[in-house]
């Protein structure tokens, strides 16, 4: 009796000292889920300060563009990209859209890029993406809204751009290996924005 009485003394104390050993079940498994996820989020800033490393290690910070982008944004040659993957807008929405994250709708310089973009578009479930391309200032005239620059790069589909007066607004159509289309911009679609990384 005197050696069971031990024993629950010790066990007591034991619990007291270490209180992270005698959580009824609930406290037990959050307290292991949390440790669980603060390792995951160790091995996660581990595995980004590895990249930025082995890029740093490939060429010198005077010629590599930062690789660090806002999560959920993807980063391509000094440029951060937002694949909105499931809501539609029309152009102007998806303008303001881009435009909340100090961004704007993609403008696509050079092929490298588009086949980056397209790509990208590949893995995804919607079927159209506006760009910031449109000729709403002067019929065919296509410049890239943010900038105002007139597009010197295209990837028009063949048949395109085929709306005259009343397609004005241009995406990635999916259904047609991501080649770019006008439409008229109250039709709806997703949007990708861009911007610089920092």
């Amino acid at each position: 009796m005197i050696f069971i009485s031990a024993l629950i003394f010790f066990g007591f104390l034991s619990c007291t000292i270490a209180k992270d050993s005698c959580y009824n079940k609930t406290d037990y498994e959050f307290y292991i889920v949390q440790n669980l996820v603060d390792d995951v989020q160790k091995r996660i800033k581990s595995l980004k300060e590895n990249v930025n490393a082995a890029v740093n290690a490939q060429c010198p910070n005077t010629t590599c563009p930062n690789t660090t982008c806002p999560d959920g944004w993807v980063s391509y040659k000094g440029s951060c990209y937002l694949f909105e993957n499931g809501q539609s807008r029309n152009f102007q929405e998806a303008s303001n859209f881009c435009q909340n994250f100090g961004a704007v709708l993609a403008y696509v310089t050079d092929e490298s890029e588009n086949n980056f973009i397209r790509g990208m578009l590949g893995r995804m479930k919607p079927s159209s993406w506006f760009i910031g391309l449109t000729d709403q200032g002067t019929e065919g005239v296509y410049r890239w809204v943010g900038t105002n620059i007139t597009a010197e790069y295209t990837a028009w589909s063949s048949s395109e751009p085929s709306g005259v007066t009343h397609e004005n607004c241009v995406f990635y159509h999916g259904s047609d290996s991501f080649h770019w289309h006008d439409i008229p911009c109250s039709s709806k679609s997703s949007s990708i924005c861009k911007k610089m990384n920092f």
